[in-house]
């Protein structure tokens, strides 16, 4: 069995090295959970990977390949360097405090810098992104008495209440959860306003307190992101609010402005760096975010960075649990196998 998965990784590594020989590759991580974090909070399956699955990719690459900074990977790319074989650099979105009780141990322990990207109006405060409200709320309108009649009365003639209703109407868990994904997904289309307008009328009409979709999750503390800087962890923009800017655009300057002078003021450091929220971007963004005065800005499309690559659209590839936590599966996502 070991022999077959160490047969495996070597034809991987040489896939890996044929396609990205002389790049970076840029991995983006959101959060690094153990299991009472599982146990406790609500997560996107798609944001997260297990403190250990964590250790064993750091452990990995730290191992095979050179691990950049990000001050080294921007010299690199604006100086159009050239490099002789695969580098890396780890990346982090939003700023969760489990970058902190997680990932920093195991980057400190394997001597790996990262750069994490801070949705600067959530660190140091006990709220939560839209997306996780949006699903509290639907776990607890779950549990309500009567739900059928209930789910029929509230959804009747609104707009995307037809999710709320087929949650009530599947009775599986699986089902339940599509459905909220669906419910996300359609969300994600409006504004920021119009999104948590939605939130508050559905609270009003089904009696559920606000303040009570606040859970568990938390993000980052200032102390704590000092804490980091001081052991060479860098960091960059995620925003303010965390709004997808293509929805936004006659509040883009603003948001970027203000995402950039809040981390500055509060960690005394520069900040060049930006990370699209929700990787979405477009010409009119991409100026805006240069205008601002950063000079590179990272995007969820997947593959690697090299001399030609352009500074405001370096792609990175989204690394999470159900997708690579073994090497080999680890090492098909990076290649694009899946």
């Amino acid at each position: 069995m070991a022999a077959a998965v160490l047969d495996k990784t070597f034809v991987l590594r040489c896939l890996l090295n044929f396609k990205y020989r002389g790049k970076t590759i840029v991995l983006m991580y959101h959060r690094v959970l153990d299991d009472s974090d599982l146990e406790n909070g609500v997560v996107q399956s798609g944001l997260f990977v297990r403190r250990e699955t964590f250790e064993r990719q750091i452990s990995y690459v730290k191992d095979n390949f050179k691990v950049l900074s990000f001050s080294e990977f921007a010299d690199i790319l604006n100086n159009k360097k050239e490099l002789a074989g695969i580098s890396f650099l780890i990346t982090f979105d939003d700023g969760w405090k489990d970058n902190f009780t997680n990932a920093f141990p195991v980057l400190k322990k394997h001597e790996v810098p990262a750069l994490i990207f801070l949705a600067a109006g959530f660190i140091g405060k006990q709220s939560d992104f839209w997306q996780l409200r949006v699903t509290r709320l639907c776990n607890l309108l779950s549990e309500k008495s009567g739900p059928d009649d209930f789910f029929k009365k509230i959804s009747a003639g609104r707009p995307h209440y037809e999710h709320i209703l087929a949650m009530a109407e599947n009775s599986d868990d699986q089902s339940r959860q599509d459905h909220v994904f669906m419910l996300l997904s359609e969300l994600k289309q409006h504004p920021l306003p119009e999104i948590e307008q939605f939130i508050k009328d559905l609270c009003n009409i089904a009696g559920i307190d606000p303040a009570c979709l606040h859970g568990t999750d938390s993000f980052l503390s200032w102390e704590e992101a000092a804490l980091m800087k001081s052991h060479g962890i860098e960091f960059g923009s995620h925003g303010v609010t965390h709004e997808i800017l293509t929805r936004s655009k006659p509040t883009v300057a603003d948001e970027l402005r203000q995402s950039k002078s809040i981390i500055e003021n509060r960690l005394k450091i520069k900040i060049s760096s930006f990370s699209y929220p929700n990787g979405d971007y477009d010409d009119f963004i991409a100026e805006a975010v240069q205008n601002e005065g950063y000079e590179t800005a990272f995007s969820t499309q997947a593959g690697a960075s090299g001399p030609g690559t352009n500074p405001m659209a370096i792609p990175r590839i989204n690394i999470h649990e159900d997708m690579t936590n073994t090497i080999p599966m680890f090492l098909c996502r990076i290649i694009g196998l899946w």
